[in-house]
């Protein structure tokens, strides 16, 4: 989160559309810890499957700024640009984590004895 050096302990952070009335139009976590390196720790007041809910309404998917200053998001950035890395709900993993590559390259490097290490 930048710039995480302002944040502190107790601060509330509020994700989504301000002053909605709508319970998932805004999702606020409190700074329960802050790291050294400026690292944050965040508490949210939901958990669970209303939590993941409120993350993919007030989420963005984020893009490499070679594409983002190109064009708007679309729906298809969820597929086109996630990575092995991110392949279960709730990971997240930027493109630049690592390749992006068609399930038949993986299938082709597998079989030739590579592996994918998570």
């Amino acid at each position: 989160m930048k710039p995480g050096r302002r944040l502190h302990p107790g601060d509330v952070v509020r994700f989504g559309d301000e002053g909605r009335v709508c319970l998932l139009g805004q999702l606020d976590a409190t700074v329960e810890a802050k790291g050294d390196g400026g690292e944050l720790t965040l508490a949210f007041a939901f958990h669970g499957a209303v939590l993941d809910q409120a993350i993919a309404e007030c989420g963005v998917m984020p893009l490499p700024p070679y594409i983002a200053s190109n064009r708007e998001p679309d729906d298809r950035d969820r597929t086109d640009y996630q990575t092995v890395f991110a392949q279960d709900e709730g990971s997240v993993a930027a493109p630049t984590a690592g390749c992006i590559l068609p399930p038949l390259c993986l299938i082709a490097w597998w079989r030739v004895g590579s592996r994918c290490t998570k």
